[in-house]
């Protein structure tokens, strides 16, 4: 607990997520680390495809303009 001279604060209201690491259950993590590498292989590549879709877009647009 966390005392600011304004009584006792709850670890948990500042932090949320301990309450969900408190009552994780160890037989989730095969399935949580699938999950994870699932999604990492889907949503790298995508991030990877906006940014370039982006700088392409703001260079056409700022080309139109007449801005270096």
């Amino acid at each position: 607990m966390i005392d600011h001279g304004r009584g006792a604060v709850s670890l948990f209201r500042w932090l949320p997520g301990l309450q969900a690491v408190r009552s994780y259950r160890r037989e989730w993590l095969p399935s949580d680390i699938v999950a994870g590498v699932v999604l990492t292989t889907l949503l790298v590549p995508q991030g990877m495809t906006y940014a370039e879709l982006v700088q392409r877009l703001r260079s056409s647009w700022t080309a139109g303009l007449g801005v270096d």
